[in-house]
């Protein structure tokens, strides 16, 4: 079975400071004895290596739209993602076990908003895996109701836009309180011809409390 992935277009911003750039290779340059502070700075400012602000944005632009996510939730009952993300109520849930590859690699998303983009000189200097963790792994903080975790996955253009993974690892499915009764009944049969069944669950909106409750479902 498989599940999608979207692009990362979404994630958070970057900016690529050219001074700290030019001061970072002229220490490399007079740490490794290839040049002075004054020669380095030359060759910085005269090759093609003063270019390379535009030529990483480049990369950074492309890796985004090349690369993708995919997101669950922690909270299968919150009525606002189930008006969002499963057409208001008419939809599926579908609940997998983390114990289960590829899902036991999704990471919890951060939710803060930045004060500035990240830089990436300063990352890269003191801790790159923040790098990758401020870029895929942030969302603005008025999501955090969301609980989100996500797989990373890279290179799009050779791979296709779904994720393999193994039936067994699908722990349950919930019914929408709004879902139609061919989609419904489609969802049961399926349901019924796999060899491992999840749970399958019928969830309804309680008008009285404005919030969702569940009731389990014999196949």
């Amino acid at each position: 079975m498989q599940v999608g992935i979207r692009n990362s277009s979404a994630i958070a911003p970057v900016k690529i400071d050219e001074e700290k750039l030019k001061r970072s290779f002229i220490n490399f340059c007079v740490k490794n004895g290839t040049g002075t502070p004054a020669s380095a700075a030359a060759e910085f400012d005269a090759t093609a290596i003063g270019n390379t602000v535009a030529t990483l944005s480049s990369f950074i632009d492309s890796r985004r739209r090349h690369s993708g996510v995919v997101c669950f939730s922690a909270v299968p009952d919150s009525i606002r993602m189930w008006s969002y993300y499963a057409d208001s109520h008419q939809g599926i849930c579908v609940g997998y076990k983390s114990t289960f590859g590829p899902f036991i690699a999704a990471m919890k998303v951060n939710y803060m908003n930045p004060e500035e983009p990240l830089d990436l000189m300063d990352a890269l200097s003191t801790d790159p895996a923040m790098l990758a963790d401020h870029v895929s792994l942030r969302k603005a903080s008025e999501w955090d109701f969301e609980k989100e975790y996500r797989l990373c996955v890279g290179d799009l253009e050779s791979n296709p836009r779904l994720l393999p993974f193994k039936a067994e690892a699908i722990e349950e499915i919930r019914l929408g309180a709004q879902i139609k009764d061919d989609f419904r009944q489609k969802v049961i049969n399926a349901v019924k011809q796999m060899p491992h069944k999840p749970k399958l669950i019928q969830v309804c909106c309680d008008p009285n409390h404005f919030v969702l409750t569940e009731t389990i479902l014999s196949v």
